[in-house]
């Protein structure tokens, strides 16, 4: 087993666990986001994860991890590559943005972040990741 072919497992099982996190998470941040009382340290520290999983993400897609997981291979081309980045950029600024709507307080502006971040993750996963 080279040491590279490591690199590109773990890389998957981290990649998959940052996604899964962020999907349980972002939910869990749309519910608290909608009661009477929002809890809005624990929104922050939340919208904290939620941009560390998703700034590290960009870094988990190394050549020849397509293999063993779901990911189309069109991640890696150079014609679709740009499109793949913007889609983490994009889930990224959601997640900013909700960051800065929970230090204000702004439920509307939050629920917004989420918003942006989730329909990304359906466009990327549209164009990005196999079902299979």
């Amino acid at each position: 087993m080279h040491h590279h072919e490591v690199n590109v497992e773990q890389a998957i099982e981290q990649r998959q666990a940052a996604f899964s996190d962020i999907d349980s998470t972002t939910r869990s941040v749309a519910r608290a986001l909608k009661q009477d009382d929002v809890d809005w340290v624990w929104v922050s520290e939340k919208a904290d994860e939620l941009q560390q999983h998703s700034q590290r993400l960009s870094g988990l897609f190394p050549l020849g991890s397509a293999e063993g997981s779901k990911t189309k291979e069109k991640v890696w081309d150079n014609k679709h590559q740009g499109a793949f980045h913007t889609g983490l950029a994009h889930m990224d600024a959601g997640f900013v943005a909700l960051y800065h709507a929970a230090q204000k307080q702004n439920r509307q502006a939050a629920l917004q972040g989420v918003e942006e971040a989730q329909s990304t993750c359906k466009g990327c996963h549209r164009q990005f990741r196999a079902l299979w």
